[in-house]
């Protein structure tokens, strides 16, 4: 039955279509003034897997098939809600499910640019999965600043680190950063607000 999807990277979707600035991607335009800012089909989901899985292994395989009757209620949901959206003057929300191992599968489908025929989006480290799958959380990063870490490159190392932990937080979450050296200092900054709360 993984055959019975579509792929992400290299599946041509049946019924392709240019809804308009509701639905346009950055790199395809804005889809204003009867522009064209991507293709999407609003009768097919698209799958992709993470990168660094492979669709071959057993268990990604069962988790594409399990997610595949999640296709029509998708379609149903939009179809159901289309007029409620359409009354605001805009197209109803992408749908989309992410599991915990890295399958993605969304409604409408639109190809994706994957260069070397796989792509980089993993649901796993995107803040509505970890939101989902953890609730709110207080986050205290730890980061060692001393001369150490120039060696091997673990500066970067450590920046790639935080930047990916970061990029998980939700609105609900909160963090605090602290640098340490000879001593230890916590960075402080401030909201749009003028408010001194490290909240995501």
């Amino acid at each position: 039955c993984t055959e019975g999807s579509y792929h992400a990277c290299d599946s041509e979707l049946p019924y392709a279509e240019c809804p308009g600035y509701d639905y346009a991607i950055k790199a395809c335009g804005k889809g204003k003034e009867g522009g064209c800012g991507a293709l999407f089909d609003f009768t097919s989901s698209i799958v992709s897997v993470a990168p660094e899985t492979s669709e071959y292994d057993d268990r990604i395989k069962d988790h594409i098939c399990s997610t595949l009757p999640a296709e029509e209620y998708m379609k149903d949901v939009t179809e159901e809600f289309t007029p409620y959206w359409n009354s605001f003057s805009v197209n109803p929300p992408w749908l989309y499910f992410g599991s915990d191992d890295g399958v993605f599968r969304f409604l409408p489908g639109t190809p994706w640019v994957c260069p070397g025929g796989r792509n980089d989006y993993d649901p796993r480290v995107r803040p509505w999965y970890v939101a989902a799958s953890s609730g709110p959380k207080d986050v205290i990063l730890i980061l060692d600043t001393s001369g150490s870490m120039d060696n091997a490159g673990r500066m970067s190392i450590m920046k790639e680190a935080a930047s990916r932990v970061v990029n998980t937080l939700g609105i609900s979450d909160y963090f605090a950063v602290i640098e340490f050296d000879d001593n230890a200092r916590l960075l402080e900054g401030e909201d749009d607000n003028g408010s001194d709360d490290a909240h995501s």
